[in-house]
């Protein structure tokens, strides 16, 4: 039992290592490299995480049915899911960037507005508070004097 279970796994290993070892398929290389260029785009795994996800999916589905000796055909239909799914990740993740950029600008611009508005109040505020106090000092000055308003 025990020779079968070694020999169960030395033959999984050489069948694992057969496969990594033998020529690749260019489409499932190609996918690859796509997939791997997305996985190290930080904002792509923050922000696309989970249409990151299905590209491993099907890059793991196409690498499996590479080893499984599938036909070509099928290998590469995989592999291109694969790697268009990596560009969805990619274009995702930038279109998610800029949905984040234009809130925060538009947060900013609020702000700003406020702030301004604010101001402008403020600034009422003051003109105000010297047109009275000119005033007041103005009734001071005629009563000083004994004029009558």
């Amino acid at each position: 039992m025990k020779n079968n279970l070694c020999f169960s796994m030395a033959l999984t290993a050489a069948i694992v290592s057969g496969c990594a070892s033998m020529p690749q398929n260019p489409s499932l290389a190609e996918a690859q490299n796509r997939y791997d260029n997305a996985r190290a785009n930080p904002m792509v795994t923050s922000l696309a995480a989970p249409e990151l996800a299905i590209a491993d999916y099907y890059l793991k589905k196409a690498d499996h049915a590479f080893c499984e000796h599938a036909s070509d055909d099928f290998v590469d239909h995989l592999a291109y899911l694969a790697k268009q799914q990596a560009a969805i990740a990619e274009q995702t993740a930038t279109w998610k960037t800029a949905e984040l950029l234009a809130n925060s600008a538009a947060i900013k611009r609020n702000l700003a507005r406020r702030l301004a508005k604010k101001a402008a109040d403020e600034a009422a505020r003051r003109r105000m508070l010297n047109k009275q106090h000119s005033a007041d000092l103005h009734a001071i000055e005629l009563a000083v004097a004994g004029v009558n308003p």
